[in-house]
């Protein structure tokens, strides 16, 4: 059930923005240049790491919206569910594991990262601007989880839903409202 007036049980995260549009005017362009900055991870890689974390979160609307969306740019969303049951026995490479485990403990613990977690991400190949952008996804999805969660927008979508969401989203559809001026 939605906390606000403005709100309904189909209610989106875009309807939280454009009610108040001013506010959130910058998290599109924030979302869309984390999400698509040069780094080694395609797209659909970090859709499946916001993914992962909106459900280490327990945000089930953004878990659907953004497992929805990598699949929609072609990832095997099963590998989340294995992903949630352990990232050693994951059917991932050995190079995305350091990743996963630095997601997992950012999101669950973040006052407890230490120099030793980037060291794993560094040894298993990465870069750190990949390093930075892992934590920027994990840092914009968290937001977006209390976002959605504080105001009510969880678990009252189907799948039809998460997977409309999806395709506008892989197809570079994401419509934001512009503050009035």
């Amino acid at each position: 059930m939605a906390f606000f007036s403005f709100l309904n049980e189909q209610s989106t995260a875009e309807d939280i923005t454009k009610q108040r549009p001013g506010l959130y005017q910058h998290l599109t362009p924030l979302a869309v240049a984390i999400m698509t900055a040069e780094s080694e991870f395609s797209v659909g890689e970090r859709e499946l790491m916001g993914a992962y974390v909106s459900a280490l979160n327990d945000c089930g609307f953004c878990h659907g919206a953004h497992r929805a969306t990598a699949a929609a740019h072609g990832v095997d969303v099963s590998i989340l569910e294995s992903l949630l049951e352990g990232i050693d026995t994951a059917p991932i490479s050995n190079r995305m594991k350091p990743v996963y485990k630095y997601l997992k403990k950012l999101t669950l613990t973040p006052s407890q990262m230490v120099e030793s977690d980037a060291a794993m991400v560094y040894d298993a190949g990465w870069s750190e601007n990949d390093l930075e952008i892992v934590i920027a996804v994990c840092a914009l999805f968290s937001l977006a989880n209390r976002l959605v969660d504080g105001h009510g927008i969880n678990r009252h979508h189907n799948q039809a839903t998460f997977d409309a969401i999806g395709k506008r989203f892989a197809a570079g559809d994401f419509t934001m409202p512009k503050p009035a001026t």
